[in-house]
């Protein structure tokens, strides 16, 4: 039998193709015309979710028109609508339909980015945009990275490389164990949780970072940061990396770069930048002068699926010394070693990172860039900074609201006050507060911890956001606050 007749039911005809891909369109384009009118969350069941999603067994095929149907019922209405313009949590883009489409080209295409020779034209592509990133940030020639799932995968690989070039022994081979003593990491009390996490992984620990106080501005305190460091090497410990803010998860705030840059040098320490929400509004006009210094890091994550609209999952690393990668991630069986010795052609991504399979990233990423262009991207996140900057206007005009810190980015830590004084008493009320807004879900801010006062946060990051989704957002706090006070 000749494969032309062979029906493994892993292709589909043309028409049934184009069938199904215009039906996902059409579902596609149908969500985003619902994101001004529908909540951002609805609340459910989870064992009715469950069960809706059919836990038997799938013994048998369904026609994959129905299963579309089934997503658009099911599956949808139940997701929380990151693409809504009073959706404020976290640090979340709502995606792109350019972004999507070149998802799904890259999922059609199936390539699987390991090395040159497993995709060349893929492999080549994502040393394109990584080069266009490290021009974005200032980084010098020769520079290179990486595409990653985000920005704790990129600051883990980030921290294996710096643990390995500052250790002075060979801590792949051996483990830590060879030095007999305490490596320690530096960052800020704005540091984002994966630093603790890639400490605990690397085996440094998570007693290994050192959390230095930041200044009223939320920046790292760079007194605070020497002494430290010193102490530490009085006590026979290896310190080996700074861990700086380019844009903290919790309020935006940007640490002193160039100086810490500086500092890094002479203690001839890492100094590894967490852009991964801020490093992109180096494109804004508005933000001209904010990131001063980004680019004299050792290594800086940067997420393309913040601000550059790329659909989830796409962080990015770059590093000054790509050999520096090679020592945690450059172990490589037989099997998959190449029989290039040099040039492009030898270049396998899984020696300079955690991932061997990896998925074609760098299109969206491509695509997004071309198809819009810095300028215009630039100008997207020009309004997120602006309708910010006038959310907290609006706060500082109040009575009855309060800012709990500088806004340097699109972050907007603010609480409802009516009248309080009672630190723990404002603390309860606006946790009711928050509770009411993510019930209700007309608006959707999150939360955090400003110096041990609860604050609510709302991170703008769509360009679809408007002041009139501002003012509803105060709104609701007011309502929400005036009757809880009662």
């Amino acid at each position: 039998m000749s494969r032309a007749g062979v029906k493994t039911g892993l292709e589909m005809d043309p028409q049934s193709l184009e069938k199904g891909a215009l039906e996902v369109a059409r579902l596609i384009s149908a969500f985003h015309a619902a994101s001004e009118s529908e909540p951002v969350l609805r609340h459910e069941n989870p064992a009715a979710l469950a069960e809706r999603l059919g836990p038997d067994l799938p013994r048998k095929g369904t026609d994959l028109l129905a299963l579309i149907r089934e997503v658009r019922e099911r599956v949808i209405p139940s997701g929380r609508r990151n693409d809504s313009p009073r959706f404020f949590g976290y640090v979340c883009s709502g995606g792109s339909d350019a972004g999507a489409l070149a998802d799904f080209l890259a999922s059609g295409i199936n390539q699987n980015v390991t090395a040159y020779r497993s995709a060349p034209a893929p492999t080549e592509m994502e040393r394109l945009v990584i080069d266009w990133i490290r021009r974005i940030i200032g980084m010098p020639d020769g520079s290179e990275g990486l595409l990653l799932g985000g920005g704790s995968a990129a600051t883990l690989t980030a921290l294996a490389a710096a643990r390995d070039a500052v250790a002075g022994a060979d801590v792949p081979r051996s483990g830590l164990i060879t030095l007999g003593r305490e490596m320690t990491l530096y960052a800020s009390d704005e540091v984002h949780m994966s630093v603790p996490r890639a400490a605990s992984l690397l085996g440094i620990g998570r007693e290994g970072l050192r959390v230095i106080p930041s200044t009223p501005e939320f920046r790292m305190d760079m007194a605070a940061l020497r002494a430290s460091i010193e102490a530490d090497r009085m006590e026979g410990r290896v310190p080996f990396c700074v861990v700086a803010n380019a844009g903290s998860t919790s309020t935006g705030a940007i640490d002193p770069l160039s100086e810490m840059a500086a500092l890094c040098e002479e203690e001839s320490l890492w100094l590894h930048v967490d852009a991964a929400y801020g490093g992109f509004a180096l494109l804004a006009p508005g933000a001209a002068g904010l990131l001063s210094g980004l680019g004299e890091a050792d290594s800086v994550a940067i997420d393309p699926h913040k601000w550059l609209h790329v659909p989830f999952d796409c962080g990015a690393l770059l590093v000054r010394d790509p050999k520096s990668l090679r020592a945690p991630f450059g172990d490589v069986g037989e099997y998959a070693r190449t029989r290039d010795a040099e040039g492009r052609s030898a270049h396998a991504f899984f020696e300079h990172g955690p991932e061997l399979s990896r998925r074609f990233r760098a299109l969206k990423v491509w695509m997004m860039m071309r198809h819009l262009g810095l300028e215009r991207l630039g100008a997207l996140i020009d309004h997120d900074l602006a309708m910010a900057r006038a959310l907290a206007s609006r706060i500082e005009e109040s009575a009855d609201l309060e800012l709990l810190a500088p806004v340097p980015l699109s972050t907007v830590c603010f609480r409802y006050t009516g009248g309080e004084r009672d630190e723990g008493a404002l603390d309860r009320l606006n946790r009711r507060i928050l509770s009411g807004l993510q019930e209700e879900a007309r608006v959707y801010p999150t939360h955090t911890e400003i110096k041990g006062r609860f604050a609510i946060r709302a991170c703008i990051l769509n360009p679809r956001t408007t002041e009139e989704d501002l003012d509803l957002l105060l709104s609701e706090v007011r309502r929400l606050g005036e009757s809880a006070a009662r």
